[in-house]
C-alpha cells in the first residue's frame, strides 16, 4: 500500500487518528518547506471496522450534501457492508519500510472559465520529488497561459495547493473543517 501525504491509495478507506498521524506519520514526509518525499512504502496494521449501513446517508444529511452527491455514486442501497481500516497506534501502526519506488497519479486543478468547467491535469510519478515540483510548476503555467481568468473550483491537494487562495468549494469545505458553536460542551469518549 502506498501512502501519499495524507491519502492512502487503496480500495478500502483508511482512517488514521489525528494525534497518531501528527506524531508518527507526518514526520516521515518532512515539512512543507523541507519536503523529503510525497510517498513512502509502509507496512500498515489496522483494525477493520464496519460502518453502519446508514453511515453514508447520515453523513450526507448531517452536512447538507443531498444535492451535491449523486445517490448512485454511493451504492449503499445494495446491502453490501462498507469497511474501513482504523489506525490509532494501539495495536495498530504505520511503519516506514523504505522510499517508494514508484507511484503514479494525477495532479489537477478544476476551474470555472467563461461559464464552463475546465480541468487541467498532469500525470506524474509522486515518488520523484523533482517530477512533482516540475510538473506542478508546468500545470500552474498552463493555467496562467490558457485559462488566465479562471476561478479555481478545487485542486487535488488541499494541504500544499499548487495555486493558493480562494476556491469556490471553500464554503462547502467549511462544513467539514469548521466547528459549529453548540450550547453544550462537546462530550468526551
Amino acid at each position: 500500500m502506498g501512502l501519499y501525504h495524507s491519502i492512502v491509495r487503496n480500495s478500502i478507506p483508511v482512517f488514521v487518528e489525528k494525534d497518531y498521524y501528527n506524531r508518527v506519520v507526518e514526520p516521515l514526509f518532512g515539512t512543507e518547506e523541507n519536503r523529503i518525499t510525497y510517498v513512502i512504502d509502509a507496512k500498515v496494521i489496522g483494525r477493520l471496522i464496519s460502518f453502519p449501513r446508514d453511515f453514508l446517508q447520515e453523513f450526507i444529511e448531517k452536512y447538507h450534501l443531498q444535492s451535491l452527491i449523486r445517490p448512485d455514486i454511493l451504492g449503499s442501497e445494495d446491502g453490501k457492508k462498507v469497511f474501513a481500516m482504523f489506525i490509532d497506534g494501539q495495536n495498530t501502526k504505520i511503519e516506514y519500510t523504505g522510499p517508494a519506488r514508484y507511484l503514479d497519479g494525477d495532479i489537477w486543478v478544476a476551474l470555472n472559465f467563461q461559464d464552463e468547467e475546465k480541468f487541467v491535469s498532469r500525470f506524474i510519478d509522486f515518488s520523484d520529488l523533482e517530477d512533482v515540483r516540475r510538473e506542478s510548476k508546468a500545470l500552474e503555467k498552463d493555467i496562467q497561459e490558457f485559462l488566465p481568468d479562471g476561478k479555481i473550483i478545487y485542486q487535488f491537494d488541499q494541504v500544499e495547493k499548487i495555486i493558493p487562495g480562494y476556491q469556490t468549494v471553500d464554503k462547502m469545505l467549511d462544513r467539514f473543517t469548521k466547528r459549529k458553536n453548540t450550547s453544550s460542551p462537546p462530550s468526551s469518549s
